[in-house]
């Protein structure tokens, strides 16, 4: 089953939300290029497969900030708000993933 229409709108206008916050905020191109929405068919799978894709993201961003941590540097090179943002993506998808499941039990 699917969810309804409104749920998927809202769901998109909070990620590209979040993207969009992320693009102004981030100077790093290569986490810039990376930020997807779930493929529009948009169905449990999609869902799935677009939370990897930003478990992958957070991974790069812990990385990166890990790395230049090394370095002893007081400036992080990813800005702290784009780890807070890719967690509310992550929540989103997560949130939507269980819409998804909660339709498939009814």
């Amino acid at each position: 089953m699917d969810i309804t229409k409104q749920k998927k709108h809202e769901i998109v206008k909070r990620i590209n939300y979040e993207i969009e916050v992320i693009t102004e905020k981030c100077c790093q191109q290569q986490i810039k290029s990376q930020l997807i929405t779930p493929s529009w068919n948009f169905d449990l799978d999609s869902v799935i497969a677009t939370t990897k894709h930003y478990e992958s993201i957070m991974n790069q961003v812990i990385s990166l900030q890990f790395d230049h941590a090394k370095s002893n540097s007081i400036n992080t090179i990813v800005p702290d708000g784009i780890m807070n943002n890719l967690a509310n993506i992550l929540i989103i998808l997560n949130i939507a993933a269980e819409l998804f499941e909660q339709r498939e039990q009814e």
